[in-house]
Parts: C-alpha cells; structure tokens; sequence
C-alpha cells in the first residue's frame, strides 16, 4: 500500500494495525446507514431494558420542533453514505473502526454505572477513550470544521489534483489519531445524579462544554453515559493516568455526587451546543428545551479546549497505542515506553497513519512505581 495523504501529513497506512477488510475498493455496493452518534449509546437513555439497546424507546426533540416525539436510536443520528471511502481502500473501512469499540461500549458504561472499580484499563483504553475520542470526529459538522481549518492545504491539493472523495474522512482519522494521547491524559470524573427528579439529556453530539457546572475549576467536556451518569473530561499536561495493583492495571477515574442545579446546567449546556436534536429518558426532561433552544456557537469549541499546539498533539499522537500495547502484558519496572506493537494481538486498534517527514518522537510516559504517567509536553525535532 503507498503513501496516503490524509489531514495535512503524507503518511503510510499500516497493514498491521488496520482492522479486517481492509482492501482495494469494492463496485456496486448499496450506500449504508451510518450512526455518526452510536444507536447502542442512545439506547442508554431509555427507560426500557428490553431488547437491543438500538431498538429501545427513547424520546427526542429536533432543533425548531415545539414538541418532542418517540422514536428509537436507530432512527436517528445516521446519514447514508457519511464514512464511505470512495478511492483505494474497501468502502465500510472507516464505519468499521467505529463498530470495534461500540460492541463492547454498553458493558464498559455499565462498569461504570455499578462498580467503577471493576473497569480494566484495557477497557478504558480500547473502549471508553476512543469513544469519547470519537466523539470529537464523528460528527456532520467535522467536515465544515476540518476544511475550514485547513483551507490552505484544502487549496493546494485541489490545485494538485490530489483532493479526493475521502479527504474529510481522511480527517477524521488523523484527527482522530491526534485526540487519543489528550483524551487519555485528560482527568476523568465520573459525575453521579443522586436526585431522582433529575436526569442527564444528551445529543447528536454526545457531548458538551462545561465551564463551572458540577464544582469544575477549569473548563472540560461532559459525555453523558446514562440518564444517571456522566464523565466530564478535564484536558491536562501531566496527569498518572493508571496504576498496577494485583496483576492489573487499572485507570485512575474520580467520582462527585452532583446536585439538580449542576445536572440542570449541563444540560443547559448540551442543547446550547446542539444543533439537530436532543435526547433523553422522560418526556419532561426535554420540556423546557420545546420553549427555549439558543442557537450554537462555532464548532471549534470541539477542539479549541485540548491543551498543548499542533506540533504537541503530532509528537504524542502514538502515545495511546503505546499504552494499549503494554496494558495487558506482564508488569514490570523495564516496561519498554517507547515501543508500538504492530502485531495486532492486543486487540482494538485504530489504522495508522505514519508520518515519512518527521521524526520518530519519545514517548511522554513515565513509570513511577507502579503507576504510569502520560505528558505532553512539547519534543524537538519538528522541521522549521
């Protein structure tokens, strides 16, 4: 396979670390439905447990509608055709990465729900980390924001000849890629509602700013995982991030009880950031929102609150595949923090894209004890 060029770096897409079916392109295919906020997430805010999780009842409110409706996840937040590759690669590749880490989606949130104790860091790492990591690419507006922020190498490979069907969705794994090593080194807190006459709304995004709700000194993203829970992601520089007690490594989540008032502010905050639909359990969570729905900011608010600059992202951006490849090995103090394992016997992993204009970056991993710790601090080596 050659060199792919994908987001604003020529890379080589590696073969080992792709997941199956990844071949040449396939004619006359039926253009598919794709989820771009997982069925089997929104099925966690039903207040039915029968069925699969994408057939559940669940009650929504479009943007501009003055009343809410029932309906089932898998009738909503799909587009036909939104991550068909179109030129080399076999048409599902990228909906595919998606499908790894959804399968095992509901079984980690309700780790979570019971005994956050019992989550593995295999099962933070592969599944709950690109979740929210997807979250940030999966969207209809990631391609407005992906040119739009990239508008001169937009330009110039238009002028080529080389801009593609599959430059937006080349994005999405690029920045995907770049998102992992933050979203891994971000502070994770599990936010519980303990009043029943309150629940946690959601969208199409999955997600929200948050700036002072729920005690929160310093602005993050909250990802409700149930009408009863969510996490808020705090992006950081330093952070330990997971540590090795009884044979296991085992991520390092805190927990707060929040009040009405803090889940009534998040949710406040998720229908100001949506701009198709809300989601939620009861009817009544969504009344107030049929009155009164302020329009959107810009989306950059995406990603303009991870910390660190583009050269940053670019020198950690296989610092999660680093971890995931020694996650589930025999601890030891002469853990290897530098090493990527390829061998694809370690489970989920997203396709690679290697840079062939940059050096090969130090890891910003640090094993103190039997804890890790992820920094992403600036490296030198970038081209001026």
């Amino acid at each position: 396979m050659g060199p792919a060029v994908w987001g604003n770096r020529v890379g080589s897409l590696s073969r080992r670390a792709q997941p199956p079916k990844w071949h040449r392109k396939q004619e006359d295919r039926t253009v598919p439905l794709h989820h771009y906020i997982p069925a089997a997430y929104l099925g966690g805010f039903s207040a039915s447990e029968d069925g699969p999780r994408r057939s559940r009842p669940i009650w929504c409110l479009r943007r501009g509608a003055h009343a809410s409706f029932r309906t089932a996840p898998s009738r909503v937040g799909a587009v036909n055709g939104l991550y068909t590759l179109h030129q080399s690669w076999e048409p599902d590749t990228l909906d595919e990465v998606w499908s790894f880490y959804e399968r095992q989606l509901p079984r980690a949130i309700q780790s979570l729900m019971t005994d956050p104790m019992t989550l593995s860091a295999s099962a933070w790492l592969r599944v709950l980390v690109p979740f929210v990591t997807s979250l940030f690419v999966r969207g209809r507006e990631f391609g407005e924001r992906y040119t739009r922020r990239d508008v001169e190498l937009t330009t110039t490979l238009k002028a080529a000849g080389r801009l593609s069907e599959d430059h937006v969705n080349g994005g999405r794994v690029v920045e995907f890629q770049r998102l992992l090593a933050p979203v891994t080194a971000a502070n994770w807190t599990l936010l519980r509602v303990e009043d029943p006459s309150v629940s946690f709304i959601t969208s199409e995004l999955g997600l929200t700013l948050v700036r002072h709700a729920a005690g929160a000194k310093e602005p993050g993203y909250a990802v409700p995982l149930t009408p009863e829970l969510a996490v808020m992601i705090t992006p950081q520089q330093l952070r330990p991030i997971m540590s090795h007690l009884d044979g296991s490594w085992w991520p390092l989540i805190g927990q707060l009880a929040v009040t009405a008032a803090d889940v009534t502010a998040i949710n406040v905050s998720t229908a100001s950031f949506s701009n198709e639909f809300l989601i939620a359990r009861e009817r009544r969570d969504l009344e107030a929102f049929a009155k009164e729905w302020h329009g959107p900011p810009d989306e950059d608010w995406l990603t303009d609150g991870w910390t660190g600059t583009r050269e940053e992202k670019v020198a950690h951006e296989f610092d999660w595949h680093r971890l995931a490849g020694l996650v589930d090995k025999p601890f030891s103090g002469e853990l290897d923090l530098q090493d990527v394992d390829f061998s694809g016997d370690s489970g989920w992993c997203p396709p690679l894209i290697f840079p062939t204009n940059l050096p090969w970056f130090r890891s910003g991993l640090h094993l103190r004890g039997n804890v890790m710790f992820l920094e992403l601090g600036p490296r030198d080596g970038f081209p001026t």
